[in-house]
């Protein structure tokens, strides 16, 4: 980063100085104002100080301390400093010590500024009294007698305050004992509801029961649904039998039997004999009746010998089925007690679900009810020992044995009064100051310079200056005239508005006539009169649509000076637009100075290109300069300004500066 300043923060720092150099000229002329006020005051506060100083009441302090010590380490809120300062400082206190304390004559009024108490900063629990008398005793018996109030009045407002706070601890207490009480009848009751102690616990339990009783009946519904599937598997048509087969299956393995028995008889019979042998006869004849008994049984049974295996298979089946019609039914028995338990059990669970969150808040309140009684019985407790040692809490230091005797002529009297004199003075200056910046005179060009939002050409001298030093004034004229030429604003057309006091220097018009001729720059002054005005010339003149022309010069006369009528501004605005075309530099000089009110001035303005500000040195008002740039601005309008009537050694410096 650059070191140099730019070019905006010096054109700042200049303004800054030209309104402090401003501000400095106001003071300068107005030091003789100061200097009395500030005699005048310094010798009024002074009389007043040692006149009071001198007076007998006031001529001896006494002064004792109080520290203010509150019980510490204890829950119960104690006051701070300032708040027993306040309550220390109280003109009450003073009175009580006026009516226990005989005072001197002459000293009965005076008790209220008699008697004072400060705060130290380090410690803050440390006040000081002081008491004014006009004798050492008097003082002394003052300052304790006012210690021993403050002391008692003290204890007597902590014992006050912290009986009261005890009060309230107790009704706190016995607030909350009856409330415990209320949750522990409630929390009983809950329990009873609930059917047990522990709702919390058996909650908990009931719902894994709950959960268990649940996967026992979605298992005991897939079994059932196993049983079922087996049993119309058993009792479909491809292995079923007729009921009569199966309680017939004995009889007819009984004949089968038989006929195995008759076959092995008669096989060994036919080792034996012959058919014809009557035993082997009567054995076959056994053995057919045998076998026709078999054969009309399973006739009545299904027309077909099933065999002794298939019979067997179909016992076991039927065996198989009653057993699982005994495990359906089993099954179901079971699972429509467990249905009646799980009905129950949630029942119970959902009393259970709407006690338990109320035991439980209601236990957490119990709770911290316990523990909001425990510490009340502390602060209790500890309120019973501040009680013991509230008369202690604020005590004397020491007594006041001795006063001070002082002087009317001490040396901070006179600083003080020194003091409050430059105080005072310093906002007279800045009154003064600001009055002047505001309502005051313009002084010379750092005042424009000072404005911010006028570019200043310079100072020309007045009309003694120019007759004794008329060297330097053409001098001072030309650079003002140079300073114009080589300005932004100067091209166009240029609004000459005369501020009040600010008279006109043709000697300055000559030579910036010169100069703009000089320098190639074509010019015109056009000026604004009044209609009939002597001024307007009526040989050898050119007349236009309202302006009347004679050479450089013009005049365009108004009927009145407060606002241009609608033709007249487009009469005066047709003339400056051919008037442009044919010169570089237009003057639009207003007849007279700036007036006040109306819309004269702005539609002036409106027309132009920029101003030229005219003010006159220790003689155009601050508030004319204010309006005339308020109306520049708020037109959209640069402005230049130049100070006339300037005193010589004003121009000689501003010559030998290089800026404004």
């Amino acid at each position: 980063m650059s070191d140099e300043l730019s070019a905006e923060e010096l054109e700042r720092l200049r303004k800054m100085a030209a309104l402090g150099k401003v501000s400095l000229g106001i003071v300068l002329k107005w030091t003789w104002l100061f200097a009395v006020v500030f005699l005048g005051l310094f010798a009024g506060a002074s009389w007043y100080l040692v006149r009071r100083s001198a007076r007998s009441d006031w001529r001896f302090t006494a002064m004792t301390r109080l520290m203010y010590m509150p019980f510490q380490g204890t829950k119960v809120p104690a006051m701070g400093d300032k708040q027993v300062f306040r309550l220390l400082d109280r003109r009450s206190l003073k009175v009580r010590v006026k009516e226990g304390l005989p005072l001197p004559a002459g000293e009965e009024n005076t008790l209220g500024g008699s008697l004072e108490i400060f705060q130290e900063r380090q410690p803050s629990n440390l006040y000081t009294l002081q008491a004014h008398s006009g004798s050492s005793e008097a003082a002394v018996r003052k300052v304790n007698a006012y210690a021993a109030i403050l002391i008692a009045e003290y204890g007597e407002w902590r014992v006050k305050d912290l009986n009261r706070w005890n009060g309230d601890a107790a009704d706190r207490r016995t607030r909350m004992m009856t409330e415990r009480t209320r949750i522990e009848s409630e929390i009983a009751d809950l329990k009873v509801q609930a059917g047990t102690d522990t709702p919390v616990e058996t909650q908990t339990a009931l719902n894994t029961l709950i959960g268990e009783e649940r996967r026992n009946l979605l298992m005991l519904d897939v079994e059932i649904e196993t049983a079922e599937k087996t049993r119309d598997t058993l009792k479909g048509d491809e292995h079923s039998v007729t009921a009569e087969l199966i309680a017939r299956a004995p009889e007819l393995r009984k004949l089968k039997a038989s006929m195995e028995e008759l076959d092995d008889e008669i096989a060994k019979l036919r080792q034996v004999y012959t058919d014809l042998n009557p035993r082997v006869q009567g054995k076959l004849d056994d053995r057919a009746a045998v076998e026709k008994r078999y054969l009309e049984l399973v006739a009545e049974c299904g027309g077909e010998d099933p065999g002794e295996e298939w019979i067997r298979q179909a016992e076991r089946d039927q065996t198989s089925a009653l057993d699982i019609t005994s495990k359906l039914e089993a099954l179901k028995e079971a699972r429509k007690n467990l249905e009646q338990s799980l009905r129950g059990n949630e029942e119970r669970a959902r009393v259970l679900l709407e006690v338990t969150p109320k035991v439980m808040m209601l236990t957490h309140r119990r709770r911290d009810l316990n523990l909001e009684l425990e510490e009340l019985e502390e602060q209790i407790s500890n309120a019973a020992h501040m009680l013991e040692n509230a008369q202690s809490e604020l005590q004397q230091l020491e007594p006041a044995v001795g006063a001070v005797d002082r002087g009317p002529y001490r040396t901070e009297n006179f600083v003080f009064a020194a003091t409050g004199a430059g105080g005072c003075t310093g906002a007279l200056a800045l009154a003064v100051v600001v009055a002047g910046l505001l309502f005051g005179r313009v002084r010379g060009a750092q005042e424009l310079a000072a404005a911010g939002d006028v570019r200043v050409l310079g100072s020309i001298p007045g009309r003694w200056a120019i007759r004794r030093h008329r060297e330097e004034a053409k001098e001072a004229m030309g650079v003002v005239a140079n300073h114009f030429m080589e300005a932004p604003e100067s091209k166009g057309v240029v609004l000459v508005c005369r501020l009040g006091g600010a008279n006109p220097v043709p000697m300055f018009e000559e030579e910036l006539d010169w100069a703009l001729s000089m320098s190639g720059v074509r010019s015109f002054t056009l000026t604004v009169v009044r209609e009939g005005s002597r001024d307007v010339p009526q040989e050898e003149a050119e007349t236009m649509l309202n302006t009347v022309r004679k050479g450089p010069k013009g005049w365009f006369p108004v009927v009145n000076r407060y606002s241009l009528a609608p033709t007249e501004l487009q009469m005066l605005a047709a003339d400056i637009a051919a008037l442009r075309s044919e010169f570089d530099c237009i003057f639009l000089a207003v007849h007279g100075g700036l007036r006040r009110g109306g819309d004269f001035t702005g539609q002036l303005l409106g027309l132009c290109d920029s101003a030229l500000l005219l003010a006159g040195t220790n003689r155009t008002r601050r508030s004319e300069l204010t309006y005339a740039r308020r109306l520049a601005k708020a037109a959209g309008k640069p402005v230049m300004g130049l100070v006339t009537g300037a005193r010589a050694r004003v121009v000689r410096k501003e010559l030998e500066e290089s800026r404004w």
